[in-house]
């Protein structure tokens, strides 16, 4: 566990513990959690990670905020439960072999749920814990806090105290600070009991370092706020002031201790304050036994010993630990001699040099505040592409772009001279500078202009050996005066490789002319070179997210068409679109099959390409990409297209295509046609993933093809009845009108011929009893009866004052007939004014009424009725009801054939809908019936007149 980890780990994200907090905290938190900053001072680093310290850590942390009940849970989140990892103070009853019964599970989903951490002075009163087990043993304060970092939950710690108000605001700070101690022992499931050995110092000359063992990784912290001001960058190395290059301190023995013989501090040098980030007065008589650790103070006290028993004048170089503001240890190279006045000890100096190793927490620190740099730019760079995208996908990851601005703002962290990243690129033969510091315009402009290109060049070694390099100016054999990114005079460099998708991506350096770095930098700087090639991951899994949600979307799109549109040439229309734009293809284009003719043929294509498309019929038996694709039924790709035979010159002299893509519309083991997505403007090579994509869209739509055809033979073959339909109609209308004719002209002339014969007989018989006057009467009475029901038929048939007079004037002749031969009374109805309508119209409506009337005086047995007519333009509506005993209309449409024919209401529906109306009847036992009927006026594509 390193201090960086204490620093970097929170439960939300927000809540960082940070060494300032504790500095600048009330001197009670201070002295609350002093005793848990020992316990890491005292702790040796081979228990650090172990499970030992953990539950040393977890007493501690009880002992001092006391709860009365106590609960650590781990959280698994592949099973979505709560682990109980410890527990102190819940009763026996609760327990079943060491676990909590399972109603507790809830408690800390409870907590999780909150966006803060929870405080409840009193649950009884607080809803949130209804019907909650912890409520049954009388636990009146709660406060629970999810451990967590980032989104990431790790566990809960929960706390409860059976006092109400039993957690002051002071306690409450110094929970929620420790807490956050508890989570980095939570990132892994195998614990390090021993830190990784640290490498040897790199030998001369480049050379592979070993990569550290591998540490928890967290998820990138939230930025910070605006309002709180970002820590200032630290230094990763401390300039080379002595001949150690190793060592941090300032090289002299300015830091000075006056001790009293009881090793109380007496004074002390400024230089000693500022080390240990102490005021004067803070140790003022001050036991030097609380500053250093156990083993150091145990060494001081021997050497104190054989000072005091004269063994030598003075004790020199032994190495003491002492223990900073913040519990962080500082090494010191000691000096120890007596004070004495007239040969009696007054007291002990102790001078001493700062002989710390570069901190490793220090680095850690300086590095995970790079990498949030890094990760907040990259996470905030992903966030605004999702807001500008929603809704529509299709939008360029450019993950040059994200990375190296997330590495501008990461280099600023490092406090380093300088640093480069650079890609692979151009068949690895060539370094693109992506992001950098300290490199000046000229040298950027010099790298761009002619690239990191020489195989001898330093930044290759790392290419080629694909391992870490540390250079020190007074390594051996080494000589960083060369030329590196055109500078010189650096003192020491390092640099590490960047692997994505397990492949060789690029590099990472940093350069520094005053610093020399160590393997701790270099340890460092692995590891962020691997956080970065994760960053690289994690955006190119976003770009692959953002393109199936793409293509999602298109699916979506085009199953919308389909279900929408059954229209043949809508849907080829929308599919080439929405394929064509899935991908970015220049154009689409759709052939299907036409088996009679053996041929396929152009159907359908994007953009302006419809027309020249459907010029093309290709042979199915042709050696064309077509019929090779129909026939193989699986995609085919044409990078060079004009030098294919597959294609054809006319093809290209056509549609100028550079590249192909062939894709079938298969739906159930039948090929129905080819879609073809060409490339016009260079050379392509379709991926892998684009085919994939094409063909799983071509399986989805081929059903909607097929669907579509065969409701276009459908629509075909319904569009022909209707022609024919139509044709009987106008067959016997116009038969209608000839036989009625007929009976008018030659059968009722030949009728009043007869008539007029008959009663000049009659006058020329002298006796009128004669029984031949009598024959000629009843002759004569026939005639007329005849006479009048051939006049009735022929009206019934077309009447003459249809054709003379209109629709208005047919209809009142209509009613009043139908009132004369029934007892019936029928009102007539005429909204508005309505002229003559076309010749159609007006003998279909007579019709309609003819038999409605017919239907009422046969079967209604009603009383009345009545008959509406209104023009609406572009419709007419008539309107036919009756009070007669009504029927069931549902059972009228389900009875067999013979039995509508009787009303003829199927007659008329038929009769309407063919001319492009619409037909409601409503109707029940005994309510009388109302049929709705609405015609169009003129038919579409025709005018008024026509």
């Amino acid at each position: 566990m390193s201090d960086a980890e204490l620093q970097e780990s929170s439960f939300d994200g927000n809540e960082t513990i940070e060494r300032s907090e504790l500095e600048e905290g009330s001197s009670k938190l201070y002295e609350k959690l002093n005793s848990v900053l020992q316990l890491y001072s005292d702790i040796s680093e081979e228990s650090l990670h172990s499970e030992v310290f953990l539950d040393r850590l977890l007493t501690q942390i009880r002992s001092i905020i006391r709860p009365d009940i106590f609960i650590l849970f781990t959280r698994d989140e592949e099973k979505q439960e709560w682990l109980l990892h410890s527990q102190t103070g819940v009763p026996e009853h609760l327990l079943k072999e060491g676990k909590l019964a399972r109603a507790w599970q809830s408690l800390p989903t409870i907590v999780s749920r909150e966006s803060l951490p929870l405080f409840s002075e009193d649950i009884s009163k607080d809803r949130r814990f209804i019907g909650q087990v912890i409520r049954g043993i009388n636990v009146k304060t709660f406060s629970g806090v999810t451990l967590r970092s980032g989104t990431q939950i790790y566990g809960s710690l929960l706390v409860g105290y059976y006092k109400s108000e039993s957690l002051s605001q002071e306690y409450q700070s110094a929970f929620l600070m420790l807490a956050n101690l508890v989570i980095p022992f939570l990132l892994t499931e195998h614990p390090v009991s021993t830190p990784s050995p640290v490498p040897a110092p790199v030998p001369a000359g480049p050379a592979p370092v070993a990569a550290p063992a591998p540490v928890p990784v967290l998820a990138p912290p939230a930025p910070v706020p605006p309002s709180v001001p970002a820590p200032a960058p630290l230094p990763l190395a401390k300039p080379l002031e002595s001949s150690d290059a190793e060592k941090e301190g300032s090289g002299d023995a300015a830091i000075t201790v006056m001790l009293d013989p009881s090793s109380r501090i007496q004074s002390c040098s400024p230089e000693f304050l500022s080390l240990m980030g102490f005021e004067a007065e803070e140790v003022k008589n001050t036991s030097l036994s609380k500053l250093l650790t156990k083993r150091g103070y145990s060494i001081y006290l021997s050497a104190l010993k054989k000072l005091k028993a004269g063994a030598a004048a003075a004790i020199e170089h032994f190495e003491l630990s002492l223990i900073k503001v913040g519990g962080r240890k500082r090494a010191l190279s000691v000096h120890l001699s007596l004070k004495k006045e007239q040969e009696k000890t007054v007291g002990v100096v102790l001078q001493a040099e700062d002989v710390t190793q570069i901190a490793p927490l220090e680095t850690e620190l300086v590095f995970k505040r790079g990498l949030q740099a890094i990760s907040s730019t990259i996470s905030a760079a992903i966030q605004k592409i999702s807001r500008e995208t929603s809704g529509n996908a299709k939008h360029q990851i450019d993950e040059d772009l994200i990375l190296s601005e997330g590495m501008r703002n990461g280099f600023s962290q490092f406090g380093i001279d300088g640093g480069a990243l650079f890609k692979l690129q151009s068949g690895k033969k060539k370094l693109l500078l992506l992001a950098d510091r300290g490199l000046s315009d000229q040298q950027k402009e010099q790298i761009e202009k002619e690239g990191v290109g020489a195989r001898e060049h330093l930044l290759w070694k790392i290419i080629e050996k694909s391992a870490p390099i540390l250079l020190n100016a007074k390594s051996k054999k080494t000589d960083l005066k060369k030329r590196i990114l055109g500078e010189e005079g650096f003192v020491s460099f390092m640099g590490v490789p960047i692997e994505s998708d397990d492949h060789l991506w690029g590099l990472l350096i940093f350069f520094s002319r005053e610093t020399l770095f160590s393997d701790v930098d270099l340890r460092a700087l692995t590891e962020l070179g691997q956080e970065v090639g994760r960053s690289l991951d994690q955006i190119r899994a976003f770009g692959l997210l953002q393109k199936r949600i793409e293509s999602l979307l298109t699916l979506n799109e085009v199953g919308q068409s389909i279900t929408k549109s059954l229209n043949l040439e809508q849907l080829l229309s929308s599919i080439a679109d929405n394929l064509k734009k899935m991908i970015g293809a220049s154009n689409s284009y759709i052939f299907l099959e036409d088996a009679k003719r053996h041929i396929f043929y152009g159907a359908s294509a994007s953009d302006q390409r419809a027309e020249a498309t459907r010029k093309f019929e290709i042979k199915m038996n042709e050696n064309h990409l077509i019929p090779i694709t129909a026939k193989e039924r699986h995609p085919f790709v044409i990078e060079n297209a004009a030098h294919d035979a597959r294609v054809g010159k006319k093809w290209i002299k056509v549609f100028k295509s550079r590249s192909l893509l062939a894709v079938p519309f298969i739906n159930k083991d039948r090929v129905s046609g080819v879609l073809l997505l060409d490339e016009t403007r260079y050379f392509r090579k379709f991926t892998e993933d684009e085919i994939q994509r094409v063909a799983d869209m071509a399986n989805q739509v081929s059903i909607g093809i097929e669907n579509a055809i065969l409701h276009n033979s459908v629509s075909r073959h319904r569009e022909r009845l209707q022609t024919l339909s139509s044709a009987i109609v106008n067959v016997q209308e116009e038969e209608r009108r000839r036989i009625a004719k007929k009976l008018r002209d030659e059968s009722g002339q030949a009728l009043t011929t007869m008539r007029t014969d008959l009663e000049w007989l009659k006058k020329k018989i002298e006796d009128p009893t004669s029984e031949v006057k009598k024959r000629l009467d009843r002759v004569e009475r026939e005639a007329v009866k005849t006479f009048e029901s051939l006049k009735g038929l022929s009206a019934e048939l077309r009447p003459p004052i249809l054709d003379e007079s209109g629709l208005v004037a047919t209809i009142k002749w209509l009613v009043k007939e139908f009132e004369a031969q029934n007892e019936i009374k029928v009102h007539l109805q005429i909204a508005g004014t309505i002229k003559r309508l076309p010749a159609r119209v007006e003998i279909l409506l007579f019709r309609i009424i003819q038999e409605s009337l017919a239907n009422i005086g046969t079967h209604a047995k009603a009383e009345s009725a009545i008959v509406s007519l209104e023009k609406r333009d572009p419709y007419i509506h008539l309107y036919v009801t009756d009070d007669g005993k009504g029927f069931d209309v549902k059972r009228y449409f389900s009875s067999p054939q013979m039995m509508r024919k009787e009303i003829g209401i199927l007659g008329m529906k038929e009769r309407i809908e063919l001319s492009g109306g619409t037909f409601y009847i409503d109707s029940n036992p005994g309510q009388g019936t109302r049929i709705s009927i609405r015609i169009p006026v003129v038919r579409k594509g025709q005018t008024p007149n026509s």
